[in-house]
């Protein structure tokens, strides 16, 4: 009898340690849980203070490393802070193109930011890849820190632009206005630290003398003038034409004339109109052309693909023409 009970209880508790844990692993952390009681909410928050403190002392840890070896480290995106005024333009294409190369590939070109005495950390350079990332719910990106002061900080983003080949000349010209602010240099000494000629900086400069209407136009269609055109209706809009400088490049904006007629526009009232080629319209026999229409202004063309095609539709194209003619008299 004796041995039967033993055998029962055996047989009751086989197995209890394993099934134990296995319930312990499946109900949530202590930190986890939801508590009902007022010291327990406490405690959980106490709880969460210091799973955030061990993140920060171990990208502390980080940071230090890479201060000392130059090495890359991984940052939060929520730990990052942008700059206003530091962001290269992107056309939506190019934020497509750009956001699908990074959603396939590695970053290879890290993003360039600054340590903050709160934690966070300044971006300068990489501003559109981290919007990406952003897009892509990526939750950290490969960053290189360096330690620099505040006009160390702005002129290193705006150079970094600067290299960049389609970066506009508007675009240009706000950076190194915000430089001369900033770090009160004159032309001649920002011209020398960013490698570029006064005289071209010069130029550049020369949006200033432009209305300010008119450079609000052309801050939303930054690509749409150069500098050279900029620095001739500059000194147009300082003989007194400033609205007619306005009318130009507002023509220019919307794609009416070109950069050298915006300028004679301005200067004396001649523009020239820039043509619009004509569409041509494939006629298709299944998969093949049958004919071309091309219509421009009085003319209508149609080319055939062979001389036989064009003789068999002739007569009917002026007896169509011929009944037109008709009914207009």
């Amino acid at each position: 009898m004796a041995n039967k009970l033993k055998d029962r209880l055996m047989a009751r508790t086989a197995n209890l340690a394993e099934k134990v844990e296995a319930a312990a692993a499946d109900r949530p952390s202590i930190a986890d849980q939801r508590p009902m009681t007022m010291p327990g909410q406490l405690g959980a928050f106490r709880l969460e203070a210091q799973r955030y403190q061990r993140q920060i002392d171990e990208l502390a840890a980080e940071l230090e490393k890479a201060r000392k070896s130059g090495a890359v480290i991984e940052i939060p995106l929520d730990l990052l802070v942008e700059v206003p005024g530091r962001r290269r333009a992107l056309t939506p294409e190019q934020k497509i193109e750009l956001r699908e190369n990074l959603r396939h590939n590695k970053l290879t070109h890290p993003i360039t930011v600054r340590p903050l005495p709160d934690g966070r950390f300044e971006v300068i350079s990489g501003h559109n890849r981290t919007d990406q990332y952003r897009e892509l719910r990526r939750d950290k990106i490969s960053a290189v820190p360096i330690e620099m002061s505040d006009a160390e900080a702005s002129a290193s983003a705006f150079y970094a632009n600067l290299l960049q080949s389609d970066l506009s000349d508007y675009e240009k010209f706000v950076g190194f206005q915000d430089l001369l602010e900033r770090t009160g240099k004159t032309q001649a000494e920002i011209a020398a630290d960013s490698g570029i000629s006064e005289n071209t900086l010069s130029r550049l400069m020369a949006f200033v003398d432009l209305p300010p209407t008119a450079i609000e136009i052309i801050r939303t269609v930054p690509h749409c003038i150069g500098s050279s055109a900029v620095s001739q209706l500059g000194a147009i809009a300082r003989e007194g034409k400033a609205d007619a400088v306005l009318n130009a490049v507002k023509a220019l904006a919307e794609g009416r004339v070109t950069q050298d007629a915006a300028v004679r526009m301005a200067r004396d009232g001649e523009v020239r109109v820039k043509a619009t080629r004509p569409t041509p319209v494939s006629i298709k026999s299944g998969k093949t052309t049958y004919c071309t229409v091309i219509a421009a202004n009085k003319t209508l063309r149609i080319d055939f693909k062979t001389e036989e095609a064009r003789a068999a539709v002739e007569e009917a194209v002026k007896k169509i023409l011929s009944e037109f003619a008709a009914g207009d008299r």
